[in-house]
């Protein structure tokens, strides 16, 4: 809109209503002589220019020689002044720092009409049909896909000042005070915000919005994430690395799927806690784009009485990575994936984050599990294997139950869902799987040997 100017030009005049060239109508008059205080405006002269309400103050009254004047007393005429001094004359601007071009060339009749004009201050158009767009218009601003509102209507002035301003791009307020003007009311919601983003808290909203136009409805710079990751480059990056990456970070709608832009009462600036968050797109059976199905976990947790500590906490991420990683459902460790595992530690660092895994390598205990009859040790029975060792998907749901300790109705073994028939009893409990015998266990036992039931196949 303007490049940066000292006020060195005090006596600039631009103009509301402007004299920058000739009466053009005054090539038609009658050549020769005119009469001294004759009038211009007559039927053979210039008689579009009668009195009227859109007529500049001086033509209204009759006085075209403020800024005409005749050359030797004949029908020919030369302006008063030139250039910003004939406007000058009447109208002094106060310039500031930053100056519109125009402004500093003297043309105000590239904005201005002269004579006369049916818009406000004589302007040659008005401005939501396009005033700004004959210079404007060619750097690309009106070609986006999504407009300003203001842009959009043409009304450029309510952002910008016409003649000039202390602020770059001739901008009426700096910052977030001029985006306030119209969005005060959101911006006042989001820095009653617990949690602010960043960019907003330093009033920076041109660092993510094109005040003119972008790709998208609410005006990016650029769609997201690459919006977003021109500051979270260290998440670009894991994205780009990663073998697995979460359906949302791709999709159309991007980071704003999780995070609210501007402000949350949630940490991360989240939209929601976790759990609602997460259950509210996995509430149905969902597929990966690589045909893998994603059980309707939300539907699970929301009828089920005996959730998982980390999901009745609300915490998702303490078991999965909301963004990428490299192991299957962007879980954050080794998790078996298996039924049967030969057992060892390191595949089971996502359980042992909470579980001692102590608990699954001792073969007598009284305190480490209440999964024991007696002082034998269940866990290390069904899972302590070199080739057949149960992985805790073979008993336990991971995200919630209607069974106490998250024992699952149903697992999947090959082809079928394998029941596991498992009731809690005072001191113990009971189940009757498909894997083998039923079995009851009692940790009131005072000694307890292992059997060969115990030594599962």
């Amino acid at each position: 809109m303007g490049a940066p100017r000292k006020p060195h030009l005090s006596l600039l005049f631009a103009a509301l209503p402007l004299l920058g060239v000739g009466l053009a109508a005054a090539q038609d008059a009658p050549a020769g002589a005119i009469a001294l205080g004759a009038s211009c405006v007559t039927a053979d002269c210039h008689p579009a220019l009668a009195p009227g309400p859109d007529l500049h103050g001086p033509l209204n009254t009759g006085n075209c020689t403020v800024c005409h004047e005749a050359i030797d007393g004949r029908h020919e005429f030369r302006l008063a002044r030139s250039g910003p001094a004939l406007c000058g004359m009447c109208h002094e601007l106060a310039l500031s720092d930053v100056v519109h071009a125009p402004v500093v060339e003297g043309d105000c009749t590239s904005c201005h009409d002269p004579h006369r004009s049916p818009h406000e201050a004589l302007l040659v158009q008005s401005p939501d049909e396009g005033l700004c767009l004959p210079c404007h218009g060619q750097d690309g601003l009106m070609s986006q896909p999504f407009l300003h509102g203001p842009a959009r209507a043409g009304m450029c002035v309510v952002c910008h000042e016409s003649h000039s301003s202390s602020n770059q791009h001739l901008v009426r307020q700096d910052g977030a005070e001029l985006c306030a003007f119209c969005h005060g009311e959101d911006i006042a919601r989001f820095e009653q915000s617990r949690h602010l983003h960043d960019p907003l808290r330093g009033g920076a909203c041109l660092g993510c919005h094109d005040p003119h136009g972008g790709a998208s409805a609410s005006l990016t710079l650029v769609p997201a994430p690459g919006l977003c990751f021109t500051c979270h480059g260290d998440l670009e990056e894991r994205v780009a690395r990663s073998a697995v990456v979460h359906s949302p970070v791709s999709a159309e709608a991007a980071c704003s799927s999780c995070h609210d832009a501007h402000g949350s009462p949630m940490p991360a600036l989240l939209r929601e806690g976790e759990l609602a968050l997460c259950t509210g797109c996995h509430l149905e059976e969902t597929h990966t784009a690589r045909g893998e199905v994603i059980s309707a976990v939300g539907a699970l947790i929301r009828d089920s009485a005996f959730p998982h500590g980390p999901v009745r906490e609300g915490n998702c991420t303490s078991c999965h990575d909301a963004h990428a990683g490299d192991k299957a459902r962007l879980l954050v460790s080794d998790y078996p994936p298996e039924f049967y595992a030969p057992y060892d530690a390191r595949r089971y660092a996502l359980c042992f984050q909470c579980h001692s895994g102590e608990a699954f390598e001792t073969e007598r205990t009284a305190t480490l599990t209440n999964f024991r009859r007696g002082d034998v040790n269940l866990h290390f029975i069904h899972v302590t294997k070199d080739e057949r060792g149960r992985t805790c998907r073979a008993c336990h749901e991971v995200h919630a139950s209607n069974r106490p300790f998250h024992m699952s109705e149903t697992v999947p073994y090959g082809g079928w869902r394998m029941p596991i028939h498992f009731e809690a009893l005072p001191g113990g409990g009971r189940c009757s799987p498909g894997c083998h015998q039923p079995e009851t266990y009692d940790r009131g036992l005072t000694t307890a040997s292992t059997s060969s039931e115990e030594r599962l196949p």
